[in-house]
């Protein structure tokens, strides 16, 4: 009976293999530089940034999960993240940045928070705002927004 169940079960696991979909991840980094204009070179400010759940339209702009927190009196940015699991992220780095990252999405919402005052902005997107990195063995893509001011 035990032998029986067990060639049963392996005859039903055999197909899975043979028609499973491989996901992977992709790692990205947000850099850039805030310009304080209004903003006090004291305050602490956070820039909420769009995560791949947004960008593949999963979930809604509105809510965004990763996040990228300046010091005072520092100006320049840069943060790590990692997408979700999906097969796009198994292509080669040039589709990654052509069908996903630009693909439909031809601005990105981001957020800036500073002692109780939100700002939020659109900031359009192309080609040259991307470039694959490699840093350690770990290749990841980076978005550069540029400067920000407020």
């Amino acid at each position: 009976m035990f032998k029986k169940s067990c060639i049963l079960f392996t005859l039903t696991l055999l197909p899975m293999l043979g028609y499973s979909q491989a996901d992977c991840i992709v790692l990205y980094q947000f850099t850039g530089v805030l310009e304080r204009v209004e903003i006090s070179d004291s305050s602490k400010v956070i820039i909420k940034v769009p995560h791949t759940y947004n960008l593949a339209g999963y979930e809604a702009e509105e809510i965004i999960h990763s996040k990228i927190e300046i010091d005072a009196y520092q100006n320049n940015f840069k943060k790590k993240f990692k997408s979700h699991l999906s097969s796009i992220f198994c292509l080669s780095v040039e589709k990654i940045i052509n069908d996903f990252f630009i693909g439909e999405n031809k601005s990105y919402k981001f957020v800036l928070i500073s002692e109780g005052s939100t700002r939020k902005f659109k900031l359009a997107v192309n080609k040259d705002n991307f470039q694959a990195k490699s840093d350690s063995n770990f290749d990841y893509i980076e978005i550069n927004i540029g400067t920000l001011e407020w």
